[in-house]
C-alpha cells in the first residue's frame, strides 16, 4: 500500500495523474507538521509531527525519520487511527511550551533555511517526503516568526508548497506556536483551490482611479466562487470588508475591479475561492505575516530632497498612543528632563495603582500556602491587567483637565476592589491584615533618596511581572522566597549605609543581584527567564522608568510604513508591521522577509534639537570612514497618521540585519551596554540567544582582572579584534561622545568567525 501511494504521488507531481486523486483513507502515515525555527533564538526548540489519516493503527516499528533529522522508531511504536506522534530535538525545552507527550528526541537539527525530511518504513521504502524552504512560495511565518508548517491535505504530496500553511500566529507575543498532537488548523480533507499570486494593474494607484486585480485559480473539483475582498484603512480605523465577485472567460484566469479611492487610503486586498466540494482558500493566507496585499493611494509625489515616510496606525489603541506621542513631540518645552503635565500625572497614577509592594509582601514575606498563593496570584494578575488598561487609556488622553477630574474616582474604585478581592482570596485574618497594611501604604509619601536608589535594584516589579505571567510551582516558591528575602534585606542595609559613593553602591547592589540571578537561573525555566529578560529590557532606565508596562509584540503588527524614494518617486508599502514609541521618536520593526534597504528594524527620531539630529549621522559616518561597522542613516520627511511632522533622522538597529549588511558572521552573542546595570549581567543586556549564559563573559573579565602586562595583552589579543576595538575607542575620544567608553554601545562575541569580540557605536546624538 505504501509503495502504491508513493508511486501515485510521484505521478501526481509529474502531472500524469489528475488532481482529483482524493482518498484520505488511503493517504498513509505522513509528515504532518514541522516546527523548524523558533522565535527568540531558541535553537533547540524544534519538532516534527507525523499523522495517521487511516481508520486503522499503523505499526511504526523500525521506521525512520531521516534527512534533516535522524530518528529511529522503537520496536513497539504504533500510531493510532487518526492519531499523531511528535518527535522533538529537546524534550525538556519542548515541555516548557507544549503540554503534549513526545515519543523521543531526534539527532541533528532542521535547517532554518529549509530542509528535506523523509519518513522511511521498516523495509527502507520512502513513505513520505517533504522538501521545504524558508521563503516564498512556502509560508514565511514559520521561519522564526512563531508559526509552524501545517500540512493542509494529508493525501496530497508533501513537496507541494501549496499543500502547506503557517499555523495561526499568537496575538499577544512572539512565542512558539503550532498545533502539535492535534488536528492542524489548516486541515482540509479535500484539497482546496489553488490561487496564484495577485496581479494589479497599478501598484501605485492614483486617487479616484480604479485598479484591475487579477489572479489564476484552479481546482480539480470545479470552482463554485472566486471573490476579491478588500478593506480601506485610514488612521485609527479599519473599514468593513467589501466583496466583489471575480469573473473569468476561461475558468482559470479571474479578475475584478477595485473602485477608485481617495488619497491617503491604504487598501488591503485578498482573494477567496471555494470549490464545489465546499473547500475554500484565502490568498494570502490569514496566517501569513501579511494576510493581505496592500497598496497606498496617493497623488503623484512632488520632487523632494529627502525620502517621504508616512506611518499609519490602523488599531485604535496604537493610534491613540501615537497621538499622545505626536502631541508631546510638538511641545516646544519638551525634553528628556522636562516631563509634560501628562507624564507627571501618569507617574502619579502609577504609584496610586501600584501592586508590586503588596504582592511582594504577601507572596514572599508572608509565605502563603499554595492554595492561597494561587488565589491571590489570580487576583493580582487580573488587577495588573486592569491597571495596565487604565494606564494606557490615560496615556492616550488628549484632555489633561478631564483626566485629572475623572481619574481619582477610577483609582479609588480600583483600590477598594483590590482590598475586597484579597479579603475574599485569603483566609479571614490574613485578608484583614492585608487591608490594614495596604491602607497605610496609600498615604502620600514623597520620593526620597532611598526610594530613588531602590530603582537601581528593583526586586518587586520583576517578581510581580513573573507571577502575573506564570503560576510558579510550590518547589519554585519554596526555593525562591529565601533568596528574595535575602536580596531585600541586603538592599535595605546598603541603602541605609549609603554615604554618597554611588559607584561603590552599584557594585554592592550588583553582588546582591548576581546572587538573586543565580537562584533564578536554578529555579526558573528557560521560558520564564526569557520572559523576565524581555520584560526588563522594556522598562526604561532607573532615571526614567516606564510607567506603562510594555505589551508583548505579536509576530504581526497592525501599522503601515510607506516609503517614497525622493529620486525615482517609487513607493514601497510595508504593511502589518509594528511601529511603537521610543525615546524621541518611533521604532519600526519590519518583517524579516521584507526589509527596508536591508534593515529589519529602523528608528525614526527627532530629539528636540537640530544639532542632535545632525550629529548622529555625522558620527556614524566617521566610524564608517575609519573602517568600523556603524548604523546606516538617512533623513526623511515624516507624516504620522496624516499629520506632517517635518524632517526626522532614520537609522538602523544593531541586530542580525546589521550584521548581514556589514558582512559580519552572525550566530554569536550581542549585548547592549547599560551604565546603570548591576554586575556583569545587568550591564550587558542580552539581545539574542536566551539559552546561553554569561559564563564566557564572566571568564573573560576574570582573566582581564587577574592579569597584567604581557599576560593581559595576550588575553586581549586572544579575545578581541584589537584593530577594530582600538579604532572604536579612538573615534569615541575624537568625538567627545558624552557616554564615553562605559555606556550605550553594543558589543558582539563572534563565535563562528574567529571567536573575537568587537564594539559598535550607538546613540551618538550628543557628540
Amino acid at each position: 500500500m505504501n509503495q502504491f501511494i508513493q508511486t501515485a504521488r510521484a505521478l501526481l507531481i509529474c502531472g500524469l495523474v489528475p488532481m482529483c486523486f482524493h482518498s484520505a483513507a488511503n493517504a498513509g502515515v505522513v509528515i504532518n507538521e514541522i516546527f523548524y525555527h523558533a522565535p527568540d533564538d531558541f535553537d533547540d526548540l524544534e519538532w516534527v509531527e507525523v499523522y495517521n489519516p487511516d481508520d486503522q493503527p499503523v505499526d511504526l516499528a523500525d521506521w525512520k525519520l531521516t534527512g534533516g533529522v535522524e530518528f529511529h522508531f522503537k520496536k513497539k511504536a504504533t500510531i493510532p487511527p487518526r492519531g499523531f506522534l511528535v518527535i522533538c530535538k529537546d524534550a525538556k525545552l519542548f515541555g516548557e511550551f507544549y503540554d503534549v507527550p513526545v515519543v523521543g528526541e531526534y539527532k541533528k537539527s532542521i535547517g532554518n533555511g529549509g530542509d528535506t525530511l523523509e519518513l522511511v518504513d521498516a523495509a527502507g521504502a520512502t513513505v513520505d517526503r517533504v522538501v521545504f524552504k524558508d521563503g516564498d512560495p512556502w509560508p514565511t511565518a514559520a521561519d522564526g516568526s512563531s508559526a509552524s508548517l501545517e500540512r493542509i491535505t494529508p493525501e496530497m504530496p508533501g513537496e507541494r508548497a501549496d499543500n502547506w500553511s503557517a499555523s495561526p500566529l499568537p496575538e499577544d507575543e512572539a512565542r512558539p506556536a503550532g498545533t502539535p498532537g492535534r488536528a492542524n488548523a489548516s486541515f482540509s480533507a479535500n484539497f482546496p483551490p489553488v490561487i496564484g499570486g495577485l496581479v494589479l494593474s497599478s501598484s501605485q494607484p492614483l486617487p479616484g482611479k480604479p485598479v484591475r486585480v487579477s489572479a489564476t485559480v484552479e481546482d480539480a473539483d470545479g470552482l463554485a466562487s472566486v471573490e476579491l475582498r478588500y478593506r480601506i484603512v485610514r488612521p485609527g480605523t479599519v473599514g468593513d470588508e467589501q466583496v466583489v465577485p471575480m469573473k473569468s472567460t476561461d475558468g482559470k484566469n479571474f479578475s475584478a475591479e477595485l473602485p477608485g479611492q481617495v488619497a491617503g487610503s491604504l487598501v488591503r486586498l485578498r482573494v477567496h475561492a471555494t470549490d464545489r466540494a465546499k473547500s475554500g482558500r484565502f490568498y494570502p493566507s490569514p496566517n501569513d505575516l501579511r494576510p493581505a496585499v496592500s497598496v497606498f493611494v496617493q497623488a503623484r509625489p512632488e520632487a523632494a530632497t529627502m525620502p517621504v515616510v508616512q506611518m499609519i496606525h490602523a488599531g485604535g489603541r496604537e493610534f491613540a498612543e501615537m497621538e499622545r506621542v505626536r502631541l508631546q513631540s510638538l511641545n516646544p518645552h519638551s525634553g528628556p528632563m522636562q516631563p509634560s503635565e501628562l507624564d507627571m500625572l501618569l507617574e502619579e497614577f502609577s504609584g496610586a495603582l501600584d501592586l508590586q509592594e503588596g504582592w511582594f509582601e504577601w507572596s514572599v514575606n508572608q509565605e502563603l500556602d499554595l492554595p492561597s498563593y494561587r488565589a491571590l496570584r489570580n487576583l493580582i494578575a487580573a488587577k495588573q491587567s486592569e491597571r495596565n488598561a487604565f494606564m494606557e487609556e490615560a496615556a492616550a488622553s488628549t484632555d489633561v483637565t478631564v483626566l485629572k477630574a475623572e481619574a481619582p474616582a477610577h483609582i479609588k474604585a480600583f483600590q477598594d476592589s483590590l482590598v475586597a478581592g484579597v479579603k475574599t482570596a485569603l483566609p479571614t485574618e490574613k485578608g484583614a491584615a492585608f487591608e490594614v497594611w495596604y491602607r497605610e501604604r496609600l498615604k502620600p509619601v514623597e520620593l526620597d533618596q532611598t526610594g530613588f536608589l531602590k530603582r537601581f535594584l528593583n526586586i518587586e516589579s520583576p517578581w510581580l511581572a513573573l507571577n502575573a505571567r506564570f503560576e510558579l510551582t510550590e518547589s519554585q516558591l519554596n526555593h525562591l522566597r529565601p533568596s528574595l528575602r535575602a536580596a531585600d534585606k541586603g538592599r535595605s542595609e546598603m541603602l541605609s549605609a549609603f554615604r554618597g559613593d554611588f559607584a561603590a553602591l552599584l557594585r554592592s547592589l550588583g553582588r546582591v543581584e548576581t546572587e538573586l540571578n543565580a537562584a533564578a537561573e536554578e529555579q526558573l525555566t528557560l521560558r520564564e527567564r526569557r520572559y523576565l529578560q524581555e520584560w526588563k529590557s522594556g522598562q526604561g532606565s532607573p532615571i526614567r522608568p516606564r510607567v506603562i508596562q510594555a505589551r508583548g509584540r505579536s509576530p504581526r503588527g497592525n501599522a503601515a510604513f510607506i516609503y517614497t524614494d525622493q529620486e525615482t518617486g517609487a513607493t514601497e508599502v510595508f504593511d502589518f508591521v509594528h511601529i511603537t514609541e521610543r525615546s524621541a521618536g518611533y521604532k519600526v520593526r519590519f518583517q524579516k522577509d521584507r526589509r527596508l534597504h536591508g534593515m529589519s528594524t529602523a528608528n525614526v527620531i527627532f530629539e528636540y534639537n537640530d544639532r542632535f539630529v545632525m550629529a548622529e549621522p555625522l558620527a556614524f559616518e566617521l566610524y564608517r570612514r575609519l573602517g568600523n561597522a556603524a548604523c546606516a542613516t538617512d533623513f526623511v520627511r515624516l507624516t504620522l497618521n496624516g499629520h506632517p511632522l517635518g524632517y526626522h533622522l532614520l537609522f538602523e538597529q544593531v541586530n542580525g540585519s546589521f550584521f548581514d549588511r556589514n558582512r559580519i558572521t552572525s550566530g554569536g552573542e550581542l549585548y547592549k551596554i547599560l551604565w546603570y546595570g548591576l554586575g556583569i549581567e545587568g550591564q550587558h543586556e542580552k539581545q539574542d540567544h536566551p539559552d546561553r549564559d554569561y559564563s564566557d563573559l564572566v571568564k573573560l573579565i576574570a582573566s582581564l582582572d587577574s592579569t597584567s602586562g604581557a599576560d593581559q595583552w595576550e588575553v586581549i589579543q586572544s579575545n578581541f579584534n584589537v584593530d577594530q576595538v582600538a579604532t572604536y575607542f579612538a573615534v569615541n575620544m575624537v568625538l567627545s561622545h558624552w557616554d564615553g567608553f562605559f555606556n550605550n554601545y553594543f558589543t558582539y562575541h563572534d563565535r563562528k568567525g574567529g571567536g573575537k569580540r568587537e564594539m559598535y557605536p550607538w546613540d551618538q546624538d550628543k557628540t
